[in-house]
């Protein structure tokens, strides 16, 4: 098949050594004559992608092209754009098909909602005011240079492909593509590429030497470690906070450059710690995940035969796993002991399937309740607080919050709750809004520290002083004891909610219904709890932990 070449962007003129890649773009304009690639190399790509430019506007003004040093396509499917800044930070946007979702110093942001927008532009703010990252000189040192995690990809890898002229038909030689391809893999972040995982085999001599040193300190398997390259130990462990304190304490690794996932260097080796299925996503059973239609009303029917097929050809689950899941569609059991006990053993998968394949289970048993007829769920992060809207006969529409039946659920963003309480033409008090200003304009890592001052009791500014005195340099300098801050965080917000209710906010312009998901342990069968009266209770929490920081807090509802 003859595809187009599009080369790698850089605001600067070509050299003998760039290299092409093959690509297939998605979001494409119709090519002009007027402009070319050699003639302009930044126009043309944002011609070819005109969604990006629109992109690059709404988050840098019409100027954006005096912030940026080139453009950088990533990937081919989705399309993904490393665009790196003036000073040679960088931040990467990802086509979604309306919309972008970006990702800026590795938290990510969907471009479709206002006020994920607004945070991403005030993360790319910030990282205009940071001076150029350790290592780097200039653009074209961008394929050899430490990205922000401190990780580098070793000059000498690099092996020049002959240039192809831009629109030519000629493909490159498969193995030439294969090189390039694994040399750009190599530049990138390695959370961006969560399903590169390699063989054991594939680590080098020196760094196969680190991991048996490490599995006998750590007291650790073989099977744990799974490599992202030939110089990258990635460590897959649920306890990896503690293997990280552990390696530290080692001695000979050095200090961690990332406060929870490690990132320790030993002279070309990279050491990271990943945790295996705690962050409640392993399993990828959202909607998008499973090929379900999105943005758009379909038939509960329909919602039912495009989830049954997402999950007979997920490649993540078990056989005895897709036929629980396919029994909870139907709302029967199937399942042998044997099977039942298998599934039962694993909490995480549970909670997995409560969590986010409840959505859809669970809009199909609220449907028959309420003689609904077609659902629509949204695109991620298009409706605050919404996660599907059953329309019934009459044509109504049914605005619905899903939630796990046990459990206190997910944080409810306090964006959302602002901007609802706007949009009904509500007004906010000094107070609180000063409280939502606070969180809305300050990272995750040190947004919940501003409001010690003025609601902290003494105790807790005291610890505040404490910890502030032990990590010298927070919060500009990643290392430091998540622990310690998360406790911290957790006593400021008690402090800020025995002071300050936001029940009347809240009760009074949130106007969806609750639709709480949950299975049965004992017939594991499939159970919904609707919940439609006011009274709700609402306060201030964060989902930070020993394991996760840096989020920022929100509403707990009960």
């Amino acid at each position: 098949m003859n595809m187009k070449k599009i080369k790698i962007i850089r605001s600067r003129p070509l050299k003998e050594e760039d290299e092409v890649v093959d690509q297939l773009p998605q979001d494409t304009a119709p090519e002009t004559q007027e402009l070319t690639f050699e003639s302009n190399p930044l126009e043309f790509i944002l011609q070819k992608y005109p969604s990006l430019n629109e992109t690059l506007v709404q988050l840098l003004t019409e100027d954006f092209r005096n912030y940026i040093n080139g453009v950088y396509i990533m990937a081919p499917k989705p399309t993904i754009f490393k665009v790196v800044l003036h000073n040679n930070r960088y931040f990467y946007l990802t086509y979604l098909g309306k919309t972008y979702q970006a990702k800026v110093n590795g938290k990510k942001y969907y471009l479709g909602q206002v006020s994920e927008l607004e945070m991403a532009t005030l993360s790319i703010a910030d990282l205009l005011t940071m001076g150029a990252p350790p290592q780097t000189a200039g653009p074209e040192a961008e394929l050899t240079a430490a990205p922000e995690g401190g990780e580098e990809t070793p000059a000498e890898e690099e092996t020049p492909a002959e240039e192809t002229p831009a629109g030519g038909e000629e493909e490159l030689a498969e193995s030439k593509k294969q090189k390039f391809k694994s040399l750009l893999l190599e530049a990138l972040n390695d959370d961006l590429y969560e399903e590169k995982k390699l063989s054991y085999d594939v680590l080098s001599p020196e760094s196969k030497k680190v991991a048996q040193e490490l599995i006998k300190s750590l007291k650790i398997s073989q099977d744990q470690i799974i490599p992202a390259s030939a110089n990258k130990i990635v460590i897959y462990d649920d306890n990896r906070a503690d293997l990280v304190r552990k390696t530290e304490a080692l001695g000979k690794y050095g200090k961690r450059t990332e406060a929870n996932s490690g990132n320790f260097k030993y002279n070309k080796t990279i050491i990271i710690f990943k945790p295996l299925k705690t962050s409640g996503e392993y399993y990828e059973l959202k909607p998008q995940s499973l090929g379900v239609t999105t943005g758009e009303f379909i038939s509960i029917n329909q919602l039912k035969k495009e989830l049954i097929n997402g999950v007979k050809n997920h490649p993540k689950l078990e056989d005895v796993q897709k036929k629980f899941i396919l029994d909870l569609v139907d709302n029967k059991s199937t399942l042998n002991p044997d099977e039942q006990q298998e599934i039962l053993s694993d909490r995480k998968f549970i909670n997995e399937v409560e969590k986010n394949l409840g959505e859809m289970i669970g809009a199909i048993m609220f449907a028959k309740e309420v003689k609904g007829t077609s659902v629509m769920f949204p695109p991620e992060g298009n409706y605050p607080l919404i996660d599907y809207i059953i329309k019934t006969a009459d044509g109504s529409e049914i605005e619905v919050s899903a939630k796990k039946a046990k459990g206190k659920g997910n944080l409810i963003k306090m964006p959302n709750i602002e901007k609802k309480v706007k949009e009904a033409g509500g007004k906010i008090d000094p107070k609180r809004q000063e409280i939502f200003d606070i969180i809305r304009d300050s990272s995750g890592i040190e947004g919940v520290f501003k409001l010690a001052p003025k609601y902290g009791r003494k105790e807790t500014k005291d610890e505040l002083k404490k910890f502030l005195k032990a990590n010298p340099g927070y919060p500009k300098r990643k290392q430091y004891d998540g622990v310690a801050k998360t406790a911290l965080e957790r006593m400021i917000l008690k402090d800020v909610n025995a002071q300050v209710n936001f029940n009347d906010l809240f009760n009074k312009y949130i106007q969806v219904i609750y639709v709480k998901y949950g299975i049965d342990e004992k017939s594991l069968k499939s159970y919904i709890k609707i919940i439609k009266e006011k009274g709700f209770d609402v306060y201030l929490w964060t989902k930070n932990s020993a394991n996760k920081d840096g989020e920022r807090i929100g509403f707990q509802l009960k």
